[in-house]
């Protein structure tokens, strides 16, 4: 798959544990919570992936951006992030954000689409938005 991938709001770090058990050539692991740093951490060593995973708060994020971004958080977070979630992945890469309860689903679509373009959606309490950006869009959308 050559590709990398960041799990934004990583919890236990499942989510790039699997990417790259699945493929991925590297996962960025980013939380906010001190615990979920130490248990992405873990978990990975457990997998097996550490050398290919990098787990860390929010103000460490730096480097090339990603191919694949997931994010598994609470539709007003993933509101208050756009720039910073925008700013994580290359143009003509995939985004998926979850844990969007039904009815702000709309709003984050909205707010993100002047550089995302969604594709699908599977509700169910919840929601998941899978979308992608143009290869010529901005992080900003510019």
């Amino acid at each position: 798959m050559d590709k990398t991938v960041v799990d934004y709001g990583c919890g236990s770090g499942v989510l790039a544990i699997a990417a790259l058990k699945l493929g991925a050539a590297a996962a960025i692991a980013v939380d906010v919570d001190p615990r979920a740093v130490q248990a992405s951490n873990y978990n990975a060593e457990r997998n097996g992936v550490s050398e290919r995973m990098l787990v860390h708060f929010p103000d460490e994020a730096s480097g090339d951006p990603a191919d694949i971004l997931v994010a598994n958080i609470l539709a007003n977070e993933i509101l208050s992030l756009r720039p910073t979630l925008s700013a994580l992945f290359r143009p003509g890469g995939f985004i998926l954000l979850t844990e969007i309860l039904n009815s702000p689903a709309a709003r984050v679509v909205e707010t993100f689409m002047k550089q995302f373009q969604f594709h699908d959606r599977w509700q169910r309490e919840w929601c998941l938005l899978i979308g992608g950006r143009s290869a010529v869009s901005s992080a900003y959308g510019d």
